[in-house]
């Protein structure tokens, strides 16, 4: 699911904003990426923020971590 923001989220089951969340930043293996990642991270304020690239697999032992730290706090 691609969600842009917490009030899409919201739009579409609004319990799902008070769950546990993870927001993924894809495409990390680009150039222009990383600037746009701060501005993500600042627009969302999101308490959980991994960039990955599914090309090179970067990022995705972190987004694992994530999930079981995220599960672990449940």
């Amino acid at each position: 699911m691609c969600i842009r923001d917490r009030d899409e989220l919201k739009q579409y089951n609004e319990n799902l904003t008070e769950k546990p969340h993870i927001v993924v930043a894809s495409k990390a293996d680009l150039d222009e990426t990383g600037e746009k990642y701060e501005s993500f991270r600042n627009r969302l304020g999101a308490e959980h923020l991994v960039s990955v690239s599914s090309y090179s697999s970067y990022g995705l032992d972190r987004l694992k971590n994530e999930f079981i730290r995220v599960i672990r706090e449940k």
